[in-house]
């Protein structure tokens, strides 16, 4: 089973929703448990059983805990996607090639119906807003397939930084894993065009 959406740059366009009008963007809520772990199993296969305990307790932690960031994307009632951040602390004997300490986006899942619609970008859009109340710079990873994934996060600046990395329990399938960054602080010429305007 493929855990990410095959690439099509020649695919077409389906109709975006329209954020302020179409899209919520929320925490999640303990009555999110069932749809959020039914999408995480039709993504990830397994048993829905473990979907369902994992995504209780990823919900509870991310109510607890200033260092999780957990987003729900609702469109007309119904949950169509989800995705998570959170911050990564190094370990003291961690190898060289450890991935920096920072915050890192992750767990970006939507709805097979909804996909090129603009969710996943809205819910990268609202996590790096969070993340850049805490930090200078964002990270994440991908398999170097995932060719959806990587021109998503682009658009949002990400740029590689490196194939060599580790990151705890972090596996790669069938590719390379490739760790990326991209700055949250605006750069003079950022400032000096918004103040243009």
């Amino acid at each position: 089973m493929a855990r990410f959406a095959q690439y099509d740059p020649n695919g077409g366009e389906k109709p975006k929703l329209d954020t302020a009008r179409d899209l919520t963007l929320r925490p999640p809520i303990r009555d999110d448990v069932e749809a959020l772990a039914r999408l995480s199993w039709q993504r990830e296969g397994g048993e829905l059983d473990d979907h369902r305990r994992n995504t209780q307790r990823a919900v509870g932690v991310s109510l607890r805990s200033p260092e999780r960031v957990f987003l729900v994307a609702e469109h007309q009632g119904a949950i169509v996607g989800y995705a998570k951040a959170r911050l990564h602390r190094q370990a003291e004997d961690e190898p060289p090639n450890a991935a920096p300490e920072g915050w890192y986006l992750s767990g970006l899942v939507v709805d097979e119906t909804c996909r090129r619609r603009g969710v996943g970008a809205a819910l990268t859009q609202a996590r790096l807003v969070r993340i850049a109340e805490h930090a200078p710079a964002a990270y994440y990873f991908a398999n170097e397939n995932n060719q959806a994934s990587i021109k998503l996060h682009a658009r949002f600046g990400f740029q590689e930084l490196t194939r060599d990395f580790v990151y705890p329990r972090l596996t790669f399938e069938g590719g390379v894993g490739v760790l990326y960054r991209a700055s949250l602080v605006p750069t003079k010429s950022d400032r000096n065009s918004s103040t243009a305007h």
